[in-house]
């Protein structure tokens, strides 16, 4: 989710280049809700939440974050450029 909110068209662009789609229309931020049910997120709380590792983990215990520790594979998040946090 990260990148999409903070690289969003950079990432549409990349994606349509690897399947092969030219991209018509150029890419837009939604800045409100994309529905009205549930726990939906604007563009503005998504950044707060995204943004900052108390927001990103918000809801989360300990227990969860040694099992992302245990269970991703290094390689995955390496290719990817996440990095575990500290628990």
């Amino acid at each position: 989710m990260e990148d999409l909110v903070f690289h969003g068209p950079e990432l549409v662009r990349r994606l349509s280049d690897c399947v092969g789609i030219d991209r018509v229309q150029p890419f837009v931020f939604l800045t409100e809700a994309a529905k009205d049910h549930g726990r939906s997120t604007d563009l503005l709380t998504a950044i707060v939440k995204y943004g900052s590792s108390e927001g990103r983990y918000s809801g989360m215990m300990v227990q969860d974050l040694v099992y992302a520790r245990d269970a991703l594979s290094a390689d995955l998040m390496e290719a990817l450029h996440y990095q575990y946090d500290s628990v």
